[in-house]
């Protein structure tokens, strides 16, 4: 008899039904699909995530989508290529998001193959900026302020957006810290107001960050490699970091194999804690405006105005740097630069 009940519980299970114990308790059995398609089986992107089984694969047909989606599970989406599937979202008002992320559980998100925004969209029109340092605009692409993630997005295009991806990869739980891990690969970053705008650890590998009014603000961890960081108007990277309550020597993170190429300021860096540390080796830094690397210091002003705040000492290893028709190289020119760090 107990195999029996075992036989019937398998297959009322593979069959997607649901069956009772002897107490009268339904034992749920898995009901929602794995893979589902867009438009085949639902109209909007969004239909598709509520139907798919937590850790489900969203497979997006070809088309333009004008819709606002909200994820809350694992779940992977994946297009028919960049530039044939396109997200746009609906823009009402000045708090809207094309993708935001609701979860207390860590969620894993793998986004592949399509684009988040316009790229075509003039980039006078997203947000004129008035100040010299442009503001964060809570009408983004992805929103990933409110849930814990691994997210990894490959051939990816964000673009003609006041703020491509705006958020913290650290998340606060009943006082516990929990932090994400954001890794970009072969991502296209283009024709936005602010590329990146993230506090917490960012990994970006072989992608661009191109023509954006500013590129990467970060406030935290950063890997870059084997990118081009280029036409970024005011400064292709912005990376500072906060002080450490407890004076720990904290790793800002490694900038390596890059092209920093026509911006502003190819990478601009400020720390507000002692003993901070970061490599930055083998990239060219090629025409840009200001600087090819600054620290933030009144003797360096990016702007008009010299900044009020000098950073604290940051230890800068590596070397093989390659400087060529900036406006300056390094500034300050007497910072404790690394031997070797320019070819």
């Amino acid at each position: 008899m107990m195999k029996y009940m075992l036989l019937v519980t398998a297959v009322m299970g593979l069959l997607g039904l649901g069956i009772l114990t002897p107490r009268g308790e339904e034992i749920v059995s898995q009901e929602r699909p794995f893979v589902v398609r867009v438009p085949r089986d639902f109209p909007t992107i969004q239909q598709a995530i509520d139907a798919v089984v937590e850790g489900g694969t969203v497979l997006i047909g070809p088309g333009l989508y004008k819709e606002n989606l909200t994820i809350t599970k694992s779940v992977r989406l994946v297009g028919a290529g960049q530039e044939r599937v396109q997200i746009q979202g609906r823009f009402e008002g000045s708090d809207s998001k094309i993708i935001s992320f609701f979860s207390r559980s860590i969620l894993q998100i793998y986004i592949q193959d399509l684009t988040i925004g316009d790229p075509t969209f003039p980039i006078e029109q997203v947000l004129p900026p008035t100040p010299p340092i442009p503001e964060p605009s809570s009408v983004t692409g992805l929103w990933i302020l409110f849930a814990p993630m691994q997210m990894v997005l490959k051939r990816v295009t964000i673009g003609g957006l006041p703020s491509g991806m705006l958020g913290s990869s650290r998340y606060y739980d009943q006082g516990v810290a929990l932090s994400s891990q954001i890794v970009l690969e072969e991502v296209n970053v283009v024709r936005n107001l602010i590329g990146l705008f993230l506090s917490g650890p960012l990994t970006v590998i072989r992608s661009k960050i191109e023509e954006n009014i500013a590129g990467i603000i970060m406030d935290g961890q950063l890997t870059i490699a084997q990118s081009s960081v280029s036409k970024n108007r005011f400064f292709g990277i912005s990376l500072s970091h906060p002080s450490n309550p407890y004076g720990v020597q904290e790793f800002m993170g490694y900038i390596v194999e890059n092209e920093f190429k026509q911006n502003g300021v190819g990478i601009s860096l400020a720390s507000r804690g002692v003993g901070d540390w970061i490599v930055i080796g083998n990239n060219r830094f090629v025409q840009n405006e200001r600087y090819g690397v600054v620290i933030q210091d009144p003797a360096c002003p990016i702007d008009s105005e010299p900044p009020s705040d000098k950073s604290a000492p940051i230890h800068i290893f590596g070397g093989n740097n390659e400087f060529h028709n900036n406006g300056q190289d390094l500034c300050p020119p007497d910072y404790p630069w690394p031997p070797g760090f320019r070819k």
